[in-house]
């Protein structure tokens, strides 16, 4: 009875909120992520390098052996999907990332391991941390548009959403835990946001519950 993160950092920071989880229903929780490797099978190209990261197509193809071997009960792919290019100045299309999405979704699943995929957070436009730091007393300053027009044209979550539903998976609306028609960097009295692209383990921790009442119908509590 096991539970799999699998993806980029981006599965790294649900590691607080599944935790919970897993220890309520008995379940192992095992994360398997590398920086910047996505959870769709897809190539991609580093900016800064000037190079493709071959890396993480090796990692994704040995992970998915590992995976399919153990055959764990649910798991949870999730993924940046914002600024991720294909290739020296183009971006991945919506139907670049869906396909790749499939692939990994239909080696995974089968009649002992079900697949859900976590929808992507939005990217914010300031790093919250230092921007709260010099807006103390004006927080908001710091909260983005939802969604932000600085990422209309390559966020893929609506790739990871057709992809779920091709394959007959459960996708996670995570979204709708942190905006309205704006993205606060503060909800409650916690911070929510690491840096652009991360959610803090408090925030995530916090999250567990709703998190659970997504998840319900993929695990059998003992």
């Amino acid at each position: 009875r096991t539970i799999v993160l699998f993806g980029d950092s981006h599965a790294w920071m649900w590691v607080p909120a599944v935790i919970p989880i897993a220890v309520k229903d008995k379940y192992k929780l095992v994360l398997l992520y590398k920086p910047l490797c996505s959870a769709a099978n897809v190539t991609f190209w580093d900016t800064a390098k000037g190079s493709y990261v071959t890396a993480c197509d090796a990692w994704r193809t040995s992970s998915i052996a590992a995976l399919k071997a153990a055959r764990p009960s649910l798991v949870l792919l999730a993924s940046l999907t914002s600024r991720r290019y294909s290739a020296p100045g183009k971006l991945f299309t919506s139907e670049q990332w869906r396909t790749g999405l499939e692939s990994t979704i239909s080696k995974l699943k089968s009649k002992s391991t079900k697949v859900a995929v976590l929808g992507d957070i939005n990217m914010m436009s300031v790093s919250p941390p230092l921007c709260l730091a010099a807006n103390p007393t004006a927080v908001q300053k710091c909260a983005s548009a939802n969604p932000n027009p600085n990422l209309i044209d390559d966020n893929l979550n609506s790739a990871e959403q057709s992809a779920a539903k091709v394959e007959d998976v459960r996708y996670v609306n995570t979204l709708r835990w942190f905006c309205t028609k704006t993205c606060s960097p503060i909800i409650g009295n916690i911070i929510v946001y690491l840096d652009n692209w991360h959610v803090t383990a408090t925030y995530s921790a916090l999250l567990s519950e709703v998190m659970a009442r997504d998840l319900a119908t993929l695990l059998k509590p003992i």
